[in-house]
């Protein structure tokens, strides 16, 4: 009788060593979470991250950056999707569930992915961008090149058709505009409207052609390309 006992006091023991711990869900929930949140800190970082030295970042590096946090979106979306389809299914077992100590731990650690998707998701939107403060120094950086087709122009009568036309013989070379995310600045011939364009190409995760921009005209107002545009001096950031 006392072996039946005993049995059955080790299985009782088995069995609740399968209960997950709410300590290890909420770490596994948490893991996942900071994972979710990875395209936030891509996000911040191509913005934010300036160069420590002159080519510390190859455009090949920038692009991988700009390419990994479009997929680590993508990949935050998908599993803010689906963790929201796993808290709804376990919401509805629970309403009809006795024995809740499981589910409340699972749904803890599912809710702290979910967490971690939606702010990676909305991290354009919550970690608002002071532009001003950002692009004033991408500007004052651009401004060589700038000053370099002037003076080309002046001396040809007419603008360069390309980089090369202006790049060594008035600039020596083109500057980077010291963000990691961004560090290239683009230069193209206009038309009679606007002669030329000093640009940088700014996505900002996901599908998006955000840019900013110089034109020597300086009447952006009349372009708006189904965007808004938010004044950095002479220059723009267009929001697409």
């Amino acid at each position: 009788m006392n072996e039946v006992a005993d049995d059955a006091g080790d299985v009782s023991k088995k069995e609740v060593g399968l209960e997950p711990d709410l300590h290890n869900v909420l770490l596994l929930g948490g893991g996942f979470a900071l994972f979710a949140m990875a395209p936030a800190v891509l996000f911040y970082l191509g913005e934010h991250a300036p160069y420590w030295r002159p080519g510390a970042i190859n455009p090949d590096d920038a692009f991988a950056l700009q390419f990994y946090s479009g997929v680590s979106l993508l990949v935050a979306i998908f599993c803010l999707l689906l963790s929201l389809v796993i808290l709804l299914i376990i919401a509805v077992i629970l309403l009809f569930k006795r024995k809740k100590g499981t589910l409340l731990y699972l749904f803890a650690g599912v809710l702290l992915v979910f967490l971690g998707s939606l702010v990676s998701v909305l991290s354009p939107f919550l970690f608002r961008t002071d532009f001003v403060g950002v692009f004033t120094p991408v500007a004052e950086r651009g401004q060589a090149i700038i000053d370099a087709v002037e003076a080309f122009h002046r001396d040809n009568g007419a603008y360069p058709e390309c980089v090369e036309d202006f790049v060594p013989a008035y600039l020596k070379e083109m500057p980077k505009t010291g963000l990691a995310g961004y560090p290239d600045f683009t230069y193209r011939k206009g038309d009679d409207t606007i002669p030329y364009v000093v640009s940088v190409n700014t996505p900002r995760g996901g599908l998006n052609w955000d840019e900013f921009i110089y034109w020597p005209t300086g009447n952006y107002e009349k372009h708006y390309w189904g965007g808004w545009i938010e004044p950095v001096g002479k220059w723009v950031y267009f929001h697409e």
